[in-house]
């Protein structure tokens, strides 16, 4: 059996390629649906309020709506990190400080993805967030020095 690091590197771009205009179609394709979905299945129905995360719907089908919260959240990162990686093609000084920015965007996403689904699920996730903000500081101080150095 050949396995995924025995294949050329054709092989690996095509994979890759492809890969990549299938995650940028099911974003277009969940995006579609959430702006028209309303038109198309109706506000009322179950699956346009478990995809559409803005409706503040009361009943859902939980499984949708988590898929539907990591595929918007980790979509939308990704487009911002596309968007500061352009930019950071353009300048000549600040390198840094972008790539700095992505990897924070990377991380908030996945913790607002993990809030998300713990709200979903019936979690209060209040005082989480007042925990994570008392770790933020912490942290914030602690990186203080660094990002001195960085700038």
């Amino acid at each position: 059996m050949i396995t995924f690091k025995e294949k050329s590197p054709e092989t690996k771009k095509l994979v890759s390629d492809i890969c990549s205009w299938a995650a940028i179609g099911l974003a277009v394709v969940y995006f579609v649906l959430l702006a028209f979905g309303g038109l198309i299945f109706g506000k009322d129905s179950l699956f346009y309020r478990s995809i559409n995360l803005f409706s503040g719907a009361g009943d859902y089908n939980v499984p949708l709506r988590i898929v539907s919260i990591i595929f918007f959240v980790l979509t939308v990162s990704l487009v911002l990190r596309l968007l500061l990686d352009w930019i950071a093609t353009f300048m000549t000084k600040g390198k840094a400080f972008i790539n700095l920015t992505v990897n924070v965007i990377r991380c908030v996403a996945v913790i607002v993805i993990i809030f998300m689904i713990l709200k979903v699920c019936g979690v209060d996730t209040v005082t989480l967030l007042a925990g994570v903000g008392i770790i933020g500081l912490i942290v914030g101080l602690a990186a203080q020095p660094l990002i001195e150095d960085i700038l």
